[in-house]
């Protein structure tokens, strides 16, 4: 392993980044500290997951807020609605506290996506933001076609990168366990040209992930995680570093009451929104947007209710839906 890119790799990774809005460096961290990380991730997920898993067979059995046990209420799984959040059924994020190994230099100050961080930011400052564990569940179908945010201020004034994701592969992610898919260049486009694209059929990038490779990715990439297809299988574990520049903070995904970044849009009539002491389905979009950015002035019951209504609308879906294949496409990538 080299200890640092040469200035033409370097450069060429760089322009890389800013042609497709994404690049992946192959052999950037030593497998003694992926397999570090990967432990401790492992156990700080456990109670959480086991957690998850009660109150999903509670769901599964046609449970209702009002109805259900004290201890089924106070599960760590609906109290963690800031520390873990289901983007969808299967799919988790957990925020990972601030310290040994997973602020380990081998991720945070990473030798190789350090240079290239430097020119993607055009050396003005940036920091690390947060830090994830980024699961696919065996059997988790693939997700919606999102991005993480949009360009901040609309369209008609375009402004360069401004937060870039930093995935690792924590162990060997084949296509079988369904990594990342992307819209090559789709960080350049506007908004309208975006969902254009995601209407109509459209070619996607998909590549497999050996274990220590960074890819680093455009805040603005349109973008999805594949299917998990292995049956049985493992999950599917990456470590995610969110970096951004000084001044900006993600109020989209991060803040507010967003307990699984799930495309709202999908609930459309399952909505689910506060009604007195309990959740009432069938609450309309707007009410749900209310509810979902009243998180500083609403009771913690409150907010376990409407994360264990969110959690199971995902959950009731995901029973009936079936998983699909991911497309294989070329990528930019590097080997070291």
């Amino acid at each position: 392993m080299r200890a640092r890119l040469d200035v033409a790799t370097q450069a060429r990774a760089i322009n890389t980044f800013y042609a497709c809005g994404l690049v992946a460096i192959h052999g950037a961290i030593s497998h003694a500290e992926t397999d570090e990380f990967a432990f401790h991730a492992e156990r700080f997920m456990e109670p959480l997951l086991d957690s998850r898993a009660r109150v999903r067979s509670a769901a599964r059995a046609g449970a209702h807020w009002k109805d259900m046990s004290e201890d089924l209420r106070n599960e760590i799984f609906l109290a963690s609605g800031e520390a873990i959040r289901e983007r969808q059924a299967g799919r988790l994020d957990l925020l990972l506290p601030h310290s040994m190994p997973f602020n380990s230099s081998g991720f945070v100050l990473n030798r190789f996506a350090s240079d290239i961080l430097r020119g993607i930011f055009e050396n003005s400052r940036f920091e690390l933001k947060s830090a994830h564990a980024v699961v696919s569940l065996p059997e988790t179908a693939a997700q919606h076609w999102h991005r993480d945010d949009e360009p901040l201020f609309g369209d008609a004034y375009p402004t360069g990168v401004y937060a870039v994701n930093m995935f690792a592969a924590l162990g060997d992610v084949p296509l079988e366990k369904g990594p990342t898919e992307y819209i090559l260049g789709s960080h350049l486009a506007t908004s309208a040209t975006v969902e254009q694209i995601l209407v109509q059929p459209h070619e996607a990038a998909a590549f497999a992930w050996p274990k220590g490779s960074l890819v680093l990715m455009d805040y603005r990439m349109a973008h999805r995680g594949g299917p998990n297809l292995e049956v049985p299988g493992s999950p599917r574990t990456l470590a995610m570093l969110v970096f951004g520049r000084a001044w900006w903070r993600d109020a989209v995904n991060y803040m507010g009451d967003n307990y699984g970044g799930a495309d709202r849009g999908h609930f459309g009539q399952d909505a689910v929104a506060a009604d007195g002491g309990g959740i009432a389905i069938g609450a309309s979009r707007a009410a749900l947007s209310r509810r979902l950015v009243q998180r500083q002035t609403t009771p913690p019951e409150r907010d376990r209710a409407a994360m264990f209504a969110h959690c199971s609308a995902l959950w009731s879906e995901s029973w009936t839906r079936r998983t699909t294949r991911p497309t294989d496409a070329a990528s930019a990538s590097l080997d070291l």
